[in-house]
């Protein structure tokens, strides 16, 4: 089953290479929420609908987070394959959430956010989809020159 040695003790839990990955990643999303909060800016939204946008689009990327770093060498494809029975589990959980957050006037009020028609949620699904399946690229990049770490 576990074919990796254990850790050495007082080794770090992220190499630098895995670290400077991860930092990446969380640019690339804030870069995508930053950039379609902007566009809606641009074309006339009002701030909470904005922040409403920026807000689901993070949570999106997310679920797509947590979907692509199952690995940083096998694909998203592959690892989805995997038995993991908690990954539905807070997939499903983030979508009652952001359901929640959009559809129940107490909860949105509470968060002071602002309801969005389909067309916009769909923008910050396929948003989220570009800041985080970018490393399906890098890692398909990676595969073809290396074995798994």
């Amino acid at each position: 089953m576990m074919q990796r040695s254990p850790q050495k003790t007082g080794s770090t839990f992220l190499s630098l290479k895995q670290l400077s990955l991860s930092i990446f990643q969380g640019l690339m999303i804030t870069a995508g929420c930053l950039g379609i909060g902007y566009y809606y800016m641009q074309h006339g939204s009002n701030d909470a609908t904005v922040r409403t946008v920026i807000f689901i689009t993070l949570l999106f990327s997310n679920i797509f987070l947590t979907l692509v770093n199952r690995s940083f060498h096998y694909s998203i494809f592959k690892t989805l394959a995997y038995k993991n029975n908690m990954v539905p589990v807070i997939t499903g959980i983030t979508l009652f959430f952001i359901a929640t957050l959009l559809y129940i006037p107490f909860i949105r009020t509470l968060f002071n956010l602002h309801s969005l028609n389909f067309p916009v949620i769909v923008n910050c699904f396929f948003v989220a989809i570009a800041g985080t399946l970018w490393i399906e690229i890098w890692k398909l990049i990676k595969r073809k020159g290396s074995q798994p770490e």
